[in-house]
This record gives C-alpha cells, structure tokens and sequence, in this order.
C-alpha cells in the first residue's frame, strides 16, 4: 500500500520543478524523496491528467509498490486507488499499468488540449503492460498518473493509470 502526502512547491517560477525528488516532507535534501506533483498540475486533482511521481526504492518504501501491478493476478485483484483531500475523498479506478518512456509527460503532453489528452491515452494504450478490459476513459474523465522508475532502466518509467469514478465531499 501507498500511504503518503503528495506534495508541490508552490512558490517554484519554474511549473515543471521537481524540488521533491530529491527533498523529503520536511524539506531535508535527500532520499527517499516525496511524493509530488508540479506546479503544472492543480492540487485539486480537476485537471485532465494529474502525474504523482514517486521513488522505486529497494527498501519497498514510496512508490516501490506500483511495481506489484506488473503481476496481471495482482492487476485484477486491486483496482482502486483513493486520494485524501481535506475537504473530500477521490475514488479513481485502475485501468493500465504500463511500461513507458522517460518522456517528461507534463512537457511532452497539453493536457489542456482534448487531442493531447486523447495522444496520450493512445500513447499508453500502445504500451506493454496490464489493461482492465471495459474501463471508461474520455478525453472528458480525470486521469491520475502514478509515474515511478525501474531498476537499471532509467530510460523507462513505469505508469499506473487511473481514471476518477467518485469525488466525495467530506466533513
């Protein structure tokens, strides 16, 4: 399981900035790192593709995890992921686990244009890695993109891909 804060330097001029790679919730310069996204992305998860990038570490720890989706039997068993905000619960259901490029998405990609989203989409559909059949993904859903790297393979990234199914005011 994955249960971490996801955080972002807001006070960055530069929206690709990827502060917490290499510094830790408490601002310390080093691994493991955080979980985070960039500026380029809303904190609120309402853009079309939200990318969370997060460590391969061998210990296990941050998004070592991911890598259980390889396993197509583990695929199919855990499908959902949950994001916390302070104010509402976010349900997104798996559909791709995929091995990708290095690309920088966020550059590579507009997701403010629905062609980009939908290249996109194409892009990881032509991948190799776990698919869920009869999954509903738009250019009009909301995708989370959870990014980590390999071991020994830093010219490939793997992806797990979620498309949002409930948004959930909280107390």
């Amino acid at each position: 399981a994955v249960d971490y804060p996801v955080l972002q330097k807001k006070d960055s001029k530069d929206p690709y900035d990827d502060y917490y790679l290499n510094h830790t919730v408490d601002l310390s310069e080093g691994l493991p790192g955080a979980i985070y996204s960039q500026a380029v992305n809303h904190m609120d998860f309402m853009d079309s593709i939200t990318v969370l990038y997060g460590h391969n570490l061998k210990n296990g720890t941050m998004f070592s995890s991911l890598h259980n989706f390889e396993d197509k039997e583990f695929f199919e068993e855990n499908h959902q992921i949950i994001i916390y905000l302070p104010d509402r619960a976010i349900t997104y259901e798996v559909f791709a686990a995929v091995d990708f490029s290095d690309v920088f998405i966020p550059y590579e990609y507009d997701f403010a244009n629905p062609s980009e989203v939908l290249r996109y989409l194409g892009d990881i559909g032509d991948c190799e890695g776990n698919f869920r059949e009869g999954a509903e993904v738009s250019t009009d859903g909301k995708v989370l993109t959870l990014s980590t790297c390999y071991s020994g393979r830093d010219d490939r990234r793997f992806l797990v891909e979620a498309v949002m199914v409930e948004n959930v005011q909280t107390e």
